[in-house]
């Protein structure tokens, strides 16, 4: 990522950090690489980096990098203001490898005007900022003459400090401060709702509501904020909310990553209301509550997405969930009003909290859904939430009603209403994978999962084939499902449970080999060929899926329907059928590394093996190679 950065400035910070490490080689390819880049040498303040480099990197160059080098220099000798700079490049290259119309412009040794350069002193900048009782003018803003000045900021003061990531010992001397602050302001700012409308003002909302989320940390539920208190922020809140907007500014998210919460009075008076109305004796409050609630459903039923979804992640669950009443209303306007998939999306993290029956129906419910917007990214979370859940398994041994969904998906997944859209499909299968993977990987232990996990893998796989229209979509499914095994993710776990996982991926294994396009063979032998499921399989089983493999690729060769060598970019698809040969006879030779052929039985099928692999149509030169070592030990 810093290599490709277009600024000269990243480029001196990379060459400072390569010069450190130049004994590396990766490290020393990335020096010479700069150095070869004629735009560093236009930038001011990189010269010294440049020189330091040139001198680490010039023994390592070739003929060629040198000719581009001197081409740089030529450019540079007939720029007055780079001259000087091109005549010190040349000083650090022995005379004897400059060209003969470069060497009358490489000055002397050690001429007084061309020394090395000084590596330019580091400006000591502060980057803590301003403390705020020495700006707190800045900090608070501009007010009326009738508010008191010093109270505001003494407030800005006892909230600064305040942070989710604070230690209980550092709130239990900043929240009390922060209280009596509050208490001293809050009865002023009621009496001057207005102001607090103003957009450089939301800082107030902000402190408020990190007070009061801040107090619950430190007390948990033992001990609540003053009344007065809980009262004059809730009715401070709702008088801002009370006026809900019919539109918003803003960004959704993007690939279900949000960064642009509007910074707005009404945003941040819901974010105040949602933690000012969870305490004692506002919980008890009926028309305080309605109220709330009923300020919320008519935010969504404005039926604008980005309000919507506001509502969704600032109104915390305890306010949805608290009752019966409140769970059904939930489910009316989240389930079933938003029409943009970043709702639907960001709503699920609360679906833990439902019942298992109740999982399983809105997960349906939203399989069937046609009217939502990007549905792209709901089939993407559903497939995750739906694969993730498939794998789990309870204390007592019981399975969740989702498995009844999944079986139903990867059987008919045109039956679901979302998912008759092939990019839908797709990116639902993917996400699938990737969830019942995730809880594999902690489930483990619990080997009367695996059936399902080999089943579905296989089914998921074989669909993806039939319509791949990107990278990663099928082989994605081979690289999923089988890379928890890898002997370096498994840390101490126990083999003989892991193999029977192993075991129930054989059938998509074997199906790769024998049905597979050229990416997904290419992914297969690749996931083989550095041995990292040597000690799970047997060596009788790599031998007979790569002379399954082996025997197709003659076949194909035979009747004229294989290209050994054909690639096909258009399609995403960079690897050729004698890729994937190469990477089985590397497969092949890992066996051998690892002293895993044993018998004469195994080295005699490895020989085959690799025989037919070297031996022409396919002529793999790596399979000639381990043959070879075979022979000769």
């Amino acid at each position: 990522m810093v290599r490709r950065s277009p600024l000269a400035s990243v480029h001196s910070i990379l060459l400072d950090v390569l010069l450190f490490h130049n004994e590396q080689p990766s490290f020393g390819g990335a020096i010479r690489e700069i150095i070869l880049d004629a735009r560093v040498y236009h930038a001011s303040g990189i010269a010294h980096w440049l020189e330091k480099g040139l001198i680490a990197a010039w023994p390592f160059t070739q003929p060629n990098d040198r000719a581009k080098f001197f081409e740089i220099i030529r450019v540079l000798l007939r720029m007055p203001d780079k001259e000087h700079n091109a005549k010190n490049f040349l000083l650090r290259i022995p005379i004897n490898e400059i060209p003969d119309d470069l060497r009358v412009n490489r000055p002397v040794e050690n001429e007084p005007s061309h020394q090395p350069y000084s590596r330019p002193q580091s400006i000591n900048i502060n980057f803590h900022g301003v403390p705020i009782k020495e700006d707190d003018e800045r900090a608070i803003g501009p007010w009326p003459d009738s508010f008191d000045r010093e109270m505001l900021k003494e407030f800005a003061r006892a909230t600064k400090d305040l942070s989710s990531n604070s230690t209980i010992e550092q709130l239990g001397e900043t929240v009390p401060v922060a209280i009596r602050a509050a208490l001293l302001l809050v009865p002023d700012l009621r009496s001057h709702q207005d102001v607090l409308q103003e957009a450089n003002r939301v800082w107030v909302w902000r402190s408020l509501a990190q007070m009061l989320n801040c107090f619950r940390r430190l007390h948990k539920d033992k001990d609540a904020p003053p009344e007065a208190l809980i009262r004059d922020c809730a009715e401070l809140a709702l008088s801002v909310l009370r006026d809900v907007p019919s539109e918003m500014a803003g960004k959704l998210p993007e690939d279900n990553l949000w960064v642009g919460c509007p910074d707005t009075p009404w945003v941040h008076a819901l974010m105040l209301a949602d933690a000012a109305l969870t305490w004692f004796p506002i919980t008890d409050d009926e028309p305080i509550q309605s109220e709330f609630i009923g300020i919320v459903e008519k935010a969504f039923l404005t039926r604008q997405p980005l309000i919507q979804l506001i509502c969704t992640t600032t109104v915390r669950p305890w306010h949805w969930l608290r009752s019966p009443e409140r769970r059904q209303l939930h489910d009316r306007l989240i389930w079933n009003l938003p029409t943009h998939a970043s709702v639907l999306t960001f709503s699920l993290g609360r679906i833990v909290r439902y019942p298992d029956n109740d999982r399983a129906r809105i997960y349906k419910l939203l399989l069937n859904r046609t009217d939502v917007e990007n549905s792209k990214s709901l089939a993407d979370v559903l497939g995750h939430y739906i694969g993730r859940e498939s794998m789990f398994l309870s204390p007592d041994g019981q399975r969740c009603r989702v498995v009844d969904l999944a079986r139903d998906v990867i059987a008919a997944p045109n039956s679901f209403l979302l998912l008759r859209d092939r990019v839908n499909r797709n990116e639902f299968l993917r996400a699938f994978i990737f969830g019942m993977k995730e809880q594999a990987t902690g489930m483990w232990l619990y080997t009367e999962l695996a059936p399902d996990y080999g089943k579905w893998a296989l089914d998921a796989w074989r669909m993806l084939c039939q319509d791949r229209h990107q990278r990663m979509e099928s082989e994605g499914v081979i690289l999923l499902s089988m890379h928890w095994l890898e002997k370096k993710s498994r840390q101490q776990r126990d083999k003989a449970k892991l193999r029977v996982w192993w075991e129930n991926l054989q059938p998509l294994i074997d199906a790769v080999a024998t049905e597979g396009q050229r990416p997904d063979c290419f992914t297969l032998f690749f996931t083989f060929h550095r041995g990292e499921y040597n000690d799970l399989t047997t060596p009788e089983e790599l031998i007979r899926l790569g002379t399954i493999f082996t025997e197709r690729i003659l076949n194909g060769l035979r009747s004229g329907s294989m290209d050994l060598n054909k690639i096909n970019p258009e399609l995403q698809d960079w690897h050729s059928w004698r890729d994937s040969t190469e990477l089985l006879a590397e497969t092949i030779e890992s066996l051998h590394r690892d002293g895993n052929l044993r018998t004469e039985v195994q080295y005699e099928q490895a020989h085959r093996l690799l025989s037919q692999l070297a031996a022409e149509p396919i002529c793999s030169s790596k399979a000639s190679e381990v043959l070879h070592r075979l022979q000769n030990e």
